[in-house]
């Protein structure tokens, strides 16, 4: 009996903490040292800072172009504005709405690694 009481309320604390996350924890795969998301923020406004920086960078040392670079700059700040508009209008996103910005941020951040590494 004390076995089963105090095994329920270790998993209650375990369960305390993990049910405290916020929904929408981005984590676009490997963020250890060295990987394309090391380092970069967890909110939307902070992902479009750091992919912006990354595009730039990535033009400054040569791994994309310069019509790269305009276009990822551009679907970049469709996906800013189209945030901006979201919370303008609504004062916040709905979970589908978040849904959809973060999957926007994935493709473009899929888009530049991959021109980095292989090119069009």
């Amino acid at each position: 009996m004390k076995k089963a009481m105090l095994l329920t309320a270790l998993v209650a604390l375990m369960a305390g903490p993990a049910m405290a996350q916020p929904r929408f924890e981005l984590r676009f795969g490997d963020e250890t040292p060295g990987s394309f998301w090391y380092h970069a923020p967890s909110d939307i406004q902070g992902r479009i800072y750091f992919l912006d920086k990354r595009i730039a960078r990535m033009r400054d040392d040569g791994r994309i172009d310069e019509h790269e670079w305009v276009l990822d700059r551009k679907t970049l700040g469709e996906i800013h504005a189209d945030y901006d508009r979201i919370v303008a209008n609504q004062g916040g996103l709905n979970d589908d709405q978040r849904a959809e910005i973060w999957h926007k941020l994935r493709v473009v951040s899929d888009r530049i690694h991959w021109q980095a590494n292989w090119g069009y």
